[in-house]
């Protein structure tokens, strides 16, 4: 066992670069798939925040568009980095909100390698985090500004607990600080306090449980002043619970919800044994401050996680819908803390090996298989929303905003970007296809494969070539669109590509190839695309700049709501 460990040691430096390598190829992401294109709730928290806020004079009007509800959630955090950005740049930059959601990340990365520091472990034990951090689970959390506020409530929260568990009094106030961010960041941020008055009482800091009580209470006044919440979306029942298991185990990432339940009660049940038995032991040694501050902050973390659990549960079980990726990065921060959790305790060399070994095989597994399975909808929404520029530019309305919106909505989005862009507080991004020129000429006959999809509510086209060649596998963006012949107007879609595989990514440096399709639905609103007969195309643009168009005499239908 000496031995082997001697060996781990003499590749620690070998392992801290693995471990950097899911790093890198994130930022790679993240900065290629991330685009300056308003997205649902960006028009809520973005275009009619803004609006509203510059038509307020006074500075007590604008400090209350702060405080401002939105749903159960006060967005003083995400709405000071909205204003702070905005007012740096002179408009409204939807990419650098989504950099910004993803600095909340690295936050994480970086509190969990200082509370890894306070073990007396090799760095090589740490291997699994990054894996486990960095993975592609959570895409609107990742590409879209979603991450402000999601990711921002995580960092701010782990940071508090941090703080309350290694902290010196004489610091109390970075406590406070981080504390009151995080309540003010997203709905579940009112129980970071709570959590934080826990573990400083479980180490008898009892001023500061005193001082950070009252700011605690402060922060509760504030928040909740004038709030209001439709109690009929709160249920709690049989399903909340299970609701609460999934949201848990969301991120381990099986096919079958029951899978995920399984998991996620199995892995609370161990969580609360283990800390039954170590309340009973302090107990039984009468209440001596805790020495082991890592497995405070491991509990503080649960006891966030698990309350965070509870509140999502008792607004949503009730809509019975499945758990969206934004919540994911909760259950992603389950899994990297049971990890921390079993790998800090000091029963033997071979319980810890066993725990690495295992977590190293689980978390690049399930980081390699986060990649193949979600970056093919990174670029299916990169693509969309590339493709929803040009259409605005062309047609001065977005085709994207689908019925949920509302007609009204609709309209008043469109009316927003408009208004934005001619005041240049919001301007459009570049794109592949704005520089393109379209000649049906030059475009390469073909056919594609159409199918009725009742589950999209949509006509699926596909362009499958036969024995793909490596110019088939060469880095290209793939678009789709949609061509009338009476009126001559053109509408593009994003395309979903295939992906290449670690070959593929090797050899011809591109993540996907040519095996492409699209789909559009059967109506839309009039504005976004007119209702007729439309003949079906792709455009593959390589990168230098070079466009294949190919177009089919096949012709699809589309509808008006």
């Amino acid at each position: 066992m000496t031995r082997f460990l001697t060996f781990l040691s003499r590749f620690k430096n070998s392992v801290i670069l693995i471990g950097i390598l899911p790093i890198i190829f994130y930022c790679y992401i993240i900065l290629h798939f991330s685009s300056n294109v308003p997205f649902y709730d960006d028009f809520f928290w973005g275009f009619d925040y803004l609006e509203h806020y510059f038509q307020k004079d006074t500075l007590i009007d604008k400090i209350r568009m702060l405080l401002m509800q939105h749903n159960q959630h006060r967005f003083i955090y995400f709405r000071a980095v909205l204003l702070g950005l905005f007012q740096l740049e002179g408009n409204l930059n939807f990419k650098d909100l989504i950099l910004i959601g993803n600095i909340s990340l690295f936050g994480i990365f970086t509190v969990y390698a200082l509370a890894f520091r306070r073990t007396t472990l090799t760095w090589v034990y740490f291997l699994p985090i990054p894996f486990l951090l960095f993975q592609y689970q959570f895409m609107h959390n990742s590409i879209v500004s979603y991450g402000v506020p999601n990711m921002s409530i995580i960092f701010l929260a782990v940071l508090t607990l941090y703080l309350a568990c290694f902290a010196s009094p004489k610091h109390t106030y970075l406590i406070w600080i981080a504390g009151f961010f995080a309540t003010f960041s997203n709905g579940n941020g009112i129980v970071v306090f709570l959590v934080a008055i826990i573990l400083l009482l479980l180490r008898q800091r009892f001023r500061q449980v005193i001082y950070t009580s009252i700011v605690y209470a402060l922060s509760l006044a504030i928040y909740f002043s004038g709030f209001h919440m439709n109690s009929e979306e709160a249920k709690l029942n049989g399903n909340t619970f299970l609701y609460a298991f999934r949201f848990l185990g969301a991120a381990f990432l099986t096919e079958i919800n029951s899978i995920s339940v399984v998991f996620g009660i199995i892995a609370v049940i161990g969580i609360v044994a283990y800390f039954g038995y170590f309340f009973f032991k302090l107990i039984q040694n009468r209440f001596k401050p805790v020495q082991n501050n890592v497995l405070l902050f491991c509990l503080g973390v649960f006891l966030f996680l698990a309350a965070t659990a509870m509140m999502t549960a008792v607004v949503r079980a009730i809509h019975k819908v499945e758990i969206p990726d934004w919540y994911k990065n909760y259950s992603i921060l389950f899994i990297a803390t049971i990890y921390l959790f079993l790998v800090q305790f000091k029963i033997n060399q071979y319980f810890r090996l066993a725990t690495l070994s295992v977590f190293v095989f689980y978390s690049v597994g399930i980081w390699y298989k986060s990649a193949e399975k979600n970056l093919i909808s990174f670029q299916l929404i990169k693509s969309t929303f590339e493709a929803d520029v040009v259409n605005f530019q062309n047609h001065q309305y977005w085709s994207f905003l689908t019925a949920q919106e509302g007609q009204a909505f609709y309209e008043r989005h469109n009316n927003q970007t408009r208004r934005f862009i001619s005041k240049g507080w919001y301007i459009l991004p570049e794109t592949p296809l704005g520089n393109q020129v379209f000649d049906r000429s030059k475009c390469e006959k073909t056919n594609f494969v159409l199918e009725k999809s009742a589950e999209h509510f949509a006509t699926l086209i596909q362009y499958n070539p036969e024995n793909p060649k490596d110019t088939d596998r060469k880095y290209k963006e793939r678009y789709g669109f949609i061509l009338s012949d009476s009126t001559n107007q053109m509408y593009f879609f994003g395309a979903t590509p295939t992906f290449n595989g670690i070959r593929g990514l090797i050899k011809h440096r591109s993540l996907f190839y040519d095996k492409t399709g699209f789909g559009v639905k059967y109506e839309y609103f009039k504005n976004a695309i007119p209702a007729g007969e439309y003949h079906v195309g792709m455009v593959f643009i390589d990168g230098n700049q070079q466009a294949e168009w190919k177009i089919s005499e096949q012709i699809i239908r589309v509808d008006n709501y």
